[in-house]
């Protein structure tokens, strides 16, 4: 943990598709020293989900799908 970086983002750059010289794809790792403003929104919407329902919201989201059958295409 390094106290100057609150929130890290990896992502894959892909060449000419997005303007980049290289023609190969490859990694990128940023270090912000805040949390973005998109993780933060994610992250209360996550709280107040638990807040409200003692549940955590994504694995919520997956077992009511896995359980009524919604876009679940193959379970093993």
């Amino acid at each position: 943990h390094l106290p100057s970086v609150e929130q890290v983002f990896c992502f894959e750059n892909r060449g000419a598709e997005i303007g980049v010289t290289l023609g190969h794809p490859h990694g990128q790792i940023y270090a912000y020293p805040f949390t973005t403003p998109r993780t933060a929104l994610m992250l209360r919407s996550l709280a107040a989900h638990k807040d409200a329902t003692g549940g955590e919201n994504l694995f919520d989201a997956v077992l009511a799908e896995e359980l009524s059958g919604e876009r679940v295409v193959l379970e093993s």
